[in-house]
């Protein structure tokens, strides 16, 4: 070969071994610059992809998408249409249809484990926290081929926090306020660090500043509000319950390990910001909570009592009789309201004594004239604390200003110092019956009666909830709540059935006056009933009946009332096709014995627009009690009806047993 040739040779082969060697180069560069995930994006893609179908295949193989347990972290309920969430924020689903595709929406959320972090926003794993810890446990997904194989945010919140138990609990019904007739129940987490009244409260309620109480009614009985969970203090709930709301409260232990503690922790952040469609009746505060509860321990299986295709009735303290007889629960602890730690004391003191109290909270007086009077120093005591107590309550009704409450607090309370510590025993407040050891709240009632000669057989049903002869234990005395009560009659003579009466809502606050509360009183029905007119057989009409009163409370007597009442009737049978009036009624409620309930009542109305009549009615009542959801009840009335010039009256005289079953 010639020289130039050999060197031209040569200089190739070493020019093209340079520049081997200098791509190498650059790809051994670019490797230690770009992430590796880059490198070998399309390996690991086609890797991460077949993965992730694995792990499909292996849910659909083994059905998970129709565990229960998917179904409850999902909030998925059967109906007549199929499947559905009862939770109606889209931003909870991962699929397009997940509200009611337990497996597509499964599907989805596998995949979104593996999606890759989004700058400002939480990745799936962090933001289905429960939803992943059961997939990974199912799947034995393997968290180090995942984007966030750790929830650092989470594990720092657990850390914080440090959960040990949970409480349920149930503030009494406030029956002169709309949005808490039923009472009221939330989740109280006990953690490690921190005593009782600063556990977290976690509490599911509609979203409304709604304040006028038909209004509230109606929206809340068609899923106009939307309902959230929320975290805050307990000592906060305390506050407005115990203190602004005058609602006892009660604790119940919840016999759940850490473990279970912090399912239920999961599921909640889960429910954070996330929106359901509030209804009055059925997904309410009690219902939505229970799935924290069965994602705790699915064994409990407390969201599937109550709900079924057809509408059901779910009333707070109904879930905690619930959560009660699935053994879940270990201890009881009353927290009294502010009210009844002031009837408490006032219970305590004479006439005379109370006297001193109430110069001070009237402003006739200053706080030091407690040193000054005669009473013993037990007395005292008594005295000061109460002038305390229900100057705070005065401020929280916001019945004095900020300044008066003040000036008369620290007043009170330097008097109250001088005196010295008291004998505690005095302020043990008894224990009224546990709620959830009252009467179901459902009842039938079969019976029958006479009236006017004419023996009829009736059938009563009522959803819910109590009335005033009921027995009182678990429940509010001088309280009455209805709602859906119809009675149906059968006439043996004319061989005729008809309805009776049909009560939309029926619902009577008896709150007993005392020298220190000077409660109101009131009533409201809604519905229709059976009305007598002079000359005419008795007609079904719609009417709306309300009123407004007084109440106060004997020792020999019991509760006594009266009030004073409009009556709107609304019928095709009238002339002409309404009647209104107006007058009052009277009535003694008395608990003769645990066993034995007597209420007799007058009403007198005069209708002076429309068909023009006048109606007086009087009414005995008893119920005699067998055990707590069993008994009957002996009504006698008699009515007298006229009509506008008083000269022709329409007498009725009914007698009535039913017996009554509550379930």
């Amino acid at each position: 070969m010639p020289v130039n040739t050999q060197l031209l040779s040569i200089w190739k082969t070493k020019r093209y071994g340079i520049c081997k060697s200098s791509v190498s180069f650059f790809i051994v560069f670019l490797c230690l610059l770009l992430p590796l995930d880059t490198v070998w994006s399309a390996d690991d893609e086609q890797s991460r992809g077949s993965y992730i179908n694995s792990l499909i295949n292996e849910a659909d193989s083994r059905k998970l998408y129709n565990e229960r347990y998917w179904h409850v972290l999902l909030h998925y309920k059967g109906n007549c249409f199929g499947t559905k969430s009862l939770i109606d924020d889209p931003r909870f689903f991962l699929a397009e249809k997940g509200k009611y595709d337990p497996k597509a929406e499964l599907h989805a959320t596998i995949r979104a484990f593996f999606e890759p972090e989004r700058e400002g926003q939480k990745h799936p794993v962090c933001r289905f926290i429960a939803r992943y810890h059961w997939l990974k446990e199912q799947l034995s997904i393997d968290s180090g081929r995942l984007p966030v194989p750790v929830c650092e945010e989470f594990n720092r919140i657990i850390e914080n926090v440090r959960p040990e138990t949970a409480n349920i609990i149930f503030p009494t019904s406030h029956i002169n306020s709309p949005a808490s007739m039923f009472g009221h129940t939330f989740l109280t987490v006990d953690t490690a660090n921190r005593n009782k009244l600063l556990s977290y409260a976690v509490n599911y309620s509609a979203l409304t500043r709604e304040t006028f109480g038909p209004l509230y009614a109606f929206k809340g009985v068609f899923g106009f509000y939307k309902g959230y969970f929320s975290i805050q203090p307990y000592y906060e709930k305390i506050r407005e319950y115990n203190d602004y709301n005058q609602r006892d409260i009660w604790e119940y232990r919840l016999n759940l390990t850490k473990e279970e503690v912090k399912r239920m922790m999961w599921h909640i952040l889960e429910l954070d910001q996330i929106y359901s469609d509030y209804y009055f009746f059925d997904e309410n505060c009690s219902y939505n909570l229970l799935f924290t509860l069965d994602v705790a321990r699915p064994s409990l299986n407390l969201t599937d009592t109550f709900y079924s295709w057809i509408p059901t009735w779910v009333i707070p303290v109904d879930t905690v009789r619930s959560v009660r007889d699935s053994g879940a629960l270990d201890k009881v602890w009353y927290r009294p309201s502010q009210v009844t730690r002031i009837k408490h004391m006032i219970s305590l003191l004479s006439r005379r004594e109370q006297d001193v109290a109430l110069a001070i909270t009237d402003n006739a007086k200053k706080p030091d004239v407690i040193l000054a009077s005669q009473l013993s120093l037990q007395k005292k005591i008594v005295v000061s604390d109460l002038v305390i107590e229900f100057t705070k309550y005065q401020y929280s009704q916001e019945e004095i200003s900020k300044q008066e409450y003040t000036k008369r607090f620290l007043g009170a309370m330097r008097v109250r110092s001088s005196l010295g510590s008291p004998e505690m025993s005095r302020y043990d407040i008894p224990e009224p019956g546990n709620p959830e050891e009252g009467h179901r709240s459902s009842r039938i009632s079969i019976g029958a009666g006479v009236k006017d000669s004419s023996v009829y057989q009736q059938f009563q049903y009522r959803p819910a909830y109590h009335t005033l002869l009921d027995p009182e234990k678990g429940y509010v005395p001088g309280g009455q709540i209805v709602f859906g009560n119809i009675a149906f009659r059968f006439y043996d003579d004319e061989k005729r059935f008809q309805v009776e009466r049909f009560d939309v809502v029926d619902i009577m606050s008896l709150a007993p006056r005392d020298r220190f509360l000077r409660s109101m009183s009131w009533k409201v029905n809604t519905g229709f009933r059976r009305e007598l007119y002079p000359g005419k057989t008795g007609h079904l009409v719609y009417g709306v009946n309300s009123g407004g009163g007084v109440a106060f409370e004997n020792s020999l007597l019991g509760i006594l009332y009266i009030m004073v009442e409009p009556d709107i009737l609304v019928s095709r049978s009238l002339d002409p096709n309404y009647s209104i009036g107006a007058g009052g009624s009277l009535g003694i409620l008395k608990n003769l014995a645990g066993w034995w309930k007597m209420h007799l009542s007058v009403k007198d109305l005069y209708y002076g627009a429309g068909e023009k009549r006048n109606m007086i009615k009087g009414e005995l009542s008893q119920r005699f009690s067998f055990t707590i959801n069993t008994g009957i009840v002996i009504s006698a009335s008699r009515t007298h009806v006229s009509d506008e010039d008083f000269r022709h009256g329409y007498y009725i005289n009914e007698l009535c047993c039913e017996g009554n079953l509550f379930f």
